[in-house]
């Protein structure tokens, strides 16, 4: 989350609803937003699609693998529509007869009929067009922030699966909502119309242009079945500066790869398209030539003639690139003293060596397919220890388990980091009210004074000075509404629980797709963060375990450690229902029952 001056809102409470809008969405297209923090899914759009893949393969063939995932398909198909009003509406009176269909008792070509008139009925434009005319109502409510929320959630999910890149959106974002001209002005909820019409779902053709390696002279002929042209002089043609320093070549040491008509929805896409293009080029070559892979730049310039405009592209987003400030600096901390003592037992070590090695691997590329089959063999080598149970129920019944263990401890410190972000002043200032003892331990500090009721004034004084952070002030209101009951916190880990199980199996069965079928037909980088998220966990868990309690000297042991830890603390939360957050417990509930300060 970034927190930006508002210099061109005329801001009132009346616009609360659009700049909670406003910030929920530039938190969602920020790369280093945390994961836990943006809580995003896999789109309506993209599960259709892929229900729909299966069901043509089950046309083709009898594969009993698929059987269990249809059931799973068709109930984040009806999670999801019950959750878009927009969609809902879409499908009017017959939504729940198309749903019915869907479901896999119904015959194979029954369940196909209804996908498709489902993929019709919800036809980008239509939904769209429609959003547009019912997101105003909403944003005007503010009382019901939980469906700004939402219906900010669904647009940005529908926008990453049409094609739009994150880069875009969020420059949309601070052009718009913070232009710092102060040539837009913000005045009411009207204004959200003129932020939806710069996503007009039309395709454009592109230019790009990428530095490259001599080496593509070799292949010249074969480009141009690509559209793309080896050239050796450019001209600028708009006059740019940042055009005249790509295109110097005085020694005639490069040359320039043109890819022609690139269609794109916008600037970044068409870099990304093209670059996948150069990329298989590229690597044909190396098949057939046997010689060092030719090299190209991964930044770019990319022209749109109709609007006689070019942009600088200065590489295209690694989804695998998630780290925000206080990460980095937990790990300049940890990194001297993991070298210094970090040790398992010989295979075990071998093991996680190897999960390095793979996880490193997958930050040197940005091809999508690469990363999800790396990053799922780094799953298998660290979770997978006896035969019995499928790899595939074993892998998400452990990174369960895993998540479940770090999940409120983890929301309580994003929290603190916001915090300090927003107003580090004001924040300190607050916890020195506290009692002395709990002043230097900040996530401690902060379950305090949002988890305990006694602090619950310190609470509402930092909540009241939150009027232009409506998206903060959200974020602790739902740690204050779902973590001061037990009951609620048992709801909120069963919710996380169904989100990991949906997100393992959809990462396996894009695993499957990529090995048997050699292609990925996903815009979102949702998955790939996922899959990342789970084994920065799987690895910060047992480098934890290590360092820190030094009670485990293998895999093996740290498996055994979070199923007790899991069975334990399930026991241990359902036990405290009657006495609900008090001093005696909330350590042990939000920071692990192994707390120690």
């Amino acid at each position: 989350m970034k927190f930006k001056l508002l210099s061109n809102w005329t801001y009132t409470n009346k616009l609360e609803g659009l700049l909670l809008f406003a910030q929920r969405l530039q938190e969602l297209s920020y790369i280093k937003s945390d994961y836990l923090e943006k809580n995003s899914h896999t789109s309506l759009w993209e599960i259709i699609h892929e229900y729909l893949d299966i069901i043509n393969i089950l046309t083709k063939e009898s594969v009993s693998y698929y059987d269990k995932e249809l059931d799973i398909l068709y109930t984040e198909i009806y999670e999801k529509i019950s959750n878009d009003k927009v969609a809902s509406k879409l499908l009017g009176d017959k939504k729940f007869k198309y749903l019915n269909g869907i479901k896999s008792s119904n015959t194979i070509p029954s369940i196909k009929q209804n996908l498709e008139i489902l993929e019709l009925k919800l036809n980008p434009k239509k939904w769209l067009n429609l959003y547009g005319k019912m997101i105003k109502e909403i944003l005007d409510d503010t009382k019901k922030k939980d469906i700004i929320i939402l219906f900010t959630n669904n647009l940005f999910e529908f926008l990453t699966y049409y094609g739009y890149q994150k880069s875009t959106i969020l420059h949309i974002i601070n052009i718009y909502f913070y232009d710092r001209t102060n040539t837009i002005k913000i005045t009411s909820t009207n204004d959200i119309h003129g932020f939806l019409q710069y996503f007009d779902l039309e395709y454009k053709k592109f230019e790009v242009y990428f530095v490259g390696s001599k080496f593509f002279k070799e292949i010249e002929e074969s480009c141009s079945n690509f559209n793309i042209e080896i050239i050796e002089q450019k001209k600028p043609e708009y006059n740019q500066t940042f055009e005249h320093k790509f295109f110097k070549n005085y020694k005639n040491t490069k040359i320039f790869i043109k890819c022609n008509e690139v269609r794109a929805v916008d600037y970044y896409q068409a870099a990304k398209k093209a670059s996948q293009t150069v990329s298989l080029i590229s690597n044909l070559f190396t098949v057939f030539h046997h010689k060092i892979k030719p090299w190209f730049s991964e930044y770019s310039l990319v022209y749109h003639h109709k609007k006689n405009n070019v942009i600088y592209v200065n590489g295209s987003i690694n989804p695998m690139e998630k780290l925000h400030d206080n990460e980095i600096d937990d790990a300049k901390d940890i990194f001297p003293i993991f070298l210094q003592r970090f040790g398992l037992a010989r295979e075990s070590f071998k093991r996680f060596n190897r999960s390095i090695e793979l996880h490193a691997l997958s930050l040197t590329t940005k091809e999508s397919a690469s990363q999800i089959l790396n990053l799922w063999i780094c799953l298998e080598t660290l979770l997978i220890t006896e035969s019995g149970s499928t790899h595939i129920s074993v892998v998400e019944q452990f990174i369960q388990k895993i998540i479940l263990n770090n999940v409120l401890e983890s929301k309580i410190h994003n929290i603190a980091h916001l915090l300090t972000q927003w107003n580090n002043e004001k924040f300190e200032t607050t916890i020195k009210k506290l009692p002395i003892e709990l002043q230097d331990n900040i996530p401690l500090a902060t379950a305090n004074i949002f988890l305990l009721k006694k602090y619950k004034d310190l609470a509402i004084e930092l909540l009241n000075e939150m009027n232009e952070v409506p998206l903060l002030r959200y974020k602790l209101g739902f740690i204050i509404r779902n973590f001061q009951k037990i009951d609620k916190i048992i709801s909120f880990r069963q919710s996380i629980k169904s989100q990991v199980y949906f997100n393992i199996r959809r990462i396996y069965r894009i695993r499957n797709k990529i090995v048997h079928q050699g292609n990925i037909n996903t815009e979102s980088d949702f998955i790939i963060e996922s899959a990342h998220y789970y084994l920065d966990e799987i690895l910060n868990s047992v480098i934890k375990k290590k360092l820190i309690h030094n009670d485990i000297n293998s895999i093996e042991n740290f498996l055994h450690e979070v199923k007790l830890i899991d069975d334990e603390y399930s026991s241990f939360i359902k036990s405290q229902s009657k006495i609900g957050i008090v001093d005696e417990n909330y350590r042990k509930i939000f920071f692990g029952l192994d707390y120690t300060e």
